[in-house]
C-alpha cells in the first residue's frame, strides 16, 4: 500500500522524511475556500480531512496524510495574506503578541475508508519586530504562500518561543502517525 502526503509543504515533507519510510507527494487540488467555519480547531480539522479525502478520490488503495495550518490572531482567522502589503502588515501586527497556530493533520485510508483526524494549538510569542526584519524575511521568502504570513523561518526569526512551538506539533504528528503506521496502516 502506498503512503501519500497530500501537500506540498516542505515541514511536512521534513515530518514525513523524518519517519523513515517511503512516501510519494500528490497535492490536494481541494479548494480550501469552499469550507468556513468559525471554529479554528473544527476549521483545521474539516479542511485536512477535505484534502485528504480528494486525494483519495484518485488513489484507491493508499494511506493519504494531509494537514493545515493556520494563525489565529485577537480571534481572527489569519490565512495566507493575498499581497505582500498585507503580509508585512500581519507581520508587524504580532509585534509584542501571541498568535494562536492551529495545526491539523488527517490521516485517510482510502481503501477501507478509515479516517483519524487531529488538532493541536499553540501559542506563538513575540518580541519586538522591525521593519528592516520584515523586509530581510520577505525578500528572502514568498510571504503569501504561507498562513498568517509565516513559515517555520518565519517563525524562528521573530518569535520567543521557537523550540517549544516548533517541536510540539512535529512530536504530535511524528508520534501519531507512527502509530498508525505500526498498527498495520488502519485496516
Amino acid at each position: 500500500m502506498k503512503i501519500i502526503l497530500a501537500s506540498k509543504s516542505a515541514s511536512r515533507r521534513k515530518v514525513m522524511d523524518s519517519l523513515g519510510i517511503e512516501y510519494e507527494v500528490i497535492s490536494s487540488n481541494f479548494d480550501e475556500k469552499s469550507i468556513r467555519d468559525k471554529d479554528p480547531c473544527s476549521l483545521a480539522r474539516k479542511l485536512s480531512i477535505a484534502k485528504a479525502k480528494e486525494v483519495g478520490t484518485k488513489e484507491k488503495d493508499a494511506i493519504i496524510i494531509s494537514g493545515d495550518t493556520f494563525a489565529v490572531f485577537k480571534g481572527t482567522i489569519y490565512e495566507k495574506p493575498k499581497t505582500e502589503d498585507e503580509a508585512k502588515k500581519m507581520i508587524k501586527s504580532y509585534e509584542n503578541e501571541e498568535l494562536i497556530i492551529v495545526a491539523g493533520m488527517a490521516i485517510y485510508n482510502s481503501k477501507t475508508k478509515k479516517m483519524k483526524s487531529y488538532v493541536k494549538e499553540f501559542v506563538a510569542k513575540f518580541g519586538r519586530i522591525t521593519d528592516s526584519d520584515i523586509k530581510e524575511y520577505m525578500n528572502k521568502y514568498p510571504v503569501t504562500n504561507y498562513a498568517a504570513a509565516l513559515d517555520d523561518r518565519g517563525l524562528k526569526k521573530f518569535t520567543i518561543n521557537y523550540d517549544e512551538i516548533m517541536s510540539k506539533p512535529i512530536c504530535l504528528f511524528v508520534d501519531e502517525l507512527k502509530k498508525i503506521l505500526k498498527k498495520n496502516l488502519m485496516h
